[in-house]
C-alpha cells in the first residue's frame, strides 16, 4: 500500500458487508449512502463500497493528498477527536 502518503499513522480496515460486519459499519455505511447517493446508485448491483478504512494518526501524523489507482466518485471523511 501506499506509505508516502501518512506519517505517524496506524491504519485497519473494516468489512463494508457480510457476515462479519458490525451494526456500527452498516449503520455508518447506510448513512453515508442516504446523504450523498441517489436510489439509482444505490440500487445498482454494479455500485458498490470499498471496507472502510480507519486511521488513527499519531502526534506529528499527517495526511497527503495523493491519488490512488482506482477511480472514486465519492470520499467521505468522519473525524473522531478523544481530547
Amino acid at each position: 500500500g501506499d506509505t508516502t502518503s501518512r506519517k505517524f499513522c496506524q491504519v485497519s480496515w473494516l468489512p463494508s458487508g457480510g457476515p462479519g460486519t458490525s451494526w456500527l459499519v452498516s449503520s455508518l455505511m447506510q448513512a453515508t449512502a442516504n446523504l450523498f447517493l441517489t436510489t439509482d446508485v444505490k440500487s445498482d448491483p454494479e455500485a458498490g463500497v470499498e471496507d472502510l478504512q480507519v486511521l488513527k494518526y499519531d502526534v506529528g501524523g499527517e495526511y497527503v493528498l495523493h491519488h490512488d489507482g482506482e477511480p472514486r466518485v465519492l470520499t467521505v471523511l468522519y473525524y473522531l477527536n478523544g481530547v
